[in-house]
């Protein structure tokens, strides 16, 4: 039997990554009008940009100073979904009353602007905020992905500066660790048979040998 071809309800069109890497371009982020993603730290670049449509903030890692006032602001706003990995780091990172009840790993809302992403360290390669973000990203139906900022070069170079807290500063290896995640996704077969493409808004970076670099027009 040929079944019909169902409409592509989850294709939510195009959608902006932002890493925090120093050519994350603020500017085409005000222009281009789509929703973003900020990752970990990039929130420190974006949240008092009024003209950023800043949906989501991905944070794998537990809250510090390298997150800034815009870090607590942003844990604050509820109209920017927090996206985690499981309750414990909620905790940790202050994003759950410490009243609130929820078995661990569980998926699903915890509170109204906080949503735990069922995200495994195992599950694929580079355990990094920015995997968290995409695979939430595609979870959600984006089927166009920019990814912004995501350099991958000096470790301790950033769009806003540099980190104070030498705990949470990345080493190499996490640079690696975002490249293999993003080579993983770029050739899964699975993605490309759901229409799920990546570019890159990242000039002079590693990852635009794994996707189209689309330069501001």
């Amino acid at each position: 039997m040929k079944l019909p071809t169902p409409p592509n309800w989850l294709d939510r069109g195009p959608v902006v990554l932002a890493c925090s890497g120093p050519s994350l371009d603020v500017e085409r982020l005000c222009r281009c009008e789509l929703p973003v993603c900020a990752v970990s730290t990039a929130i420190r670049s974006l949240f008092f940009e009024d003209d950023v449509s800043l949906r989501y903030w991905a944070v794998l890692d537990p809250l510090t100073e390298d997150h800034g006032e815009e870090g607590l602001l942003a844990l604050n706003h509820p109209h920017i979904l927090k996206i985690i990995s499981d309750h414990d780091q909620a905790k940790r990172a202050g994003m759950v009353h410490r009243d609130f009840k929820v078995p661990p790993r569980m998926s699903g809302a915890i509170q109204p602007d906080v949503l735990v992403f069922p995200f495994d360290r195992h599950d694929a390669p580079g355990w990094l905020s920015m995997s968290l973000g995409l695979w939430f990203l595609i979870s959600q139906g984006y089927r166009e992905i920019k990814i912004a900022g995501c350099d991958l070069t000096e470790p301790n170079k950033y769009h806003y500066g540099e980190r104070k807290n030498s705990v949470t500063k990345p080493r190499w290896h996490a640079f690696d660790d975002a490249f293999k995640s993003l080579e993983y996704l770029t050739s899964s077969e699975i993605l490309k048979d759901m229409g799920v493409t990546f570019r890159s808004w990242s000039p002079d970076s590693r990852i635009n040998d794994l996707m189209p670099l689309v330069p501001e027009m």
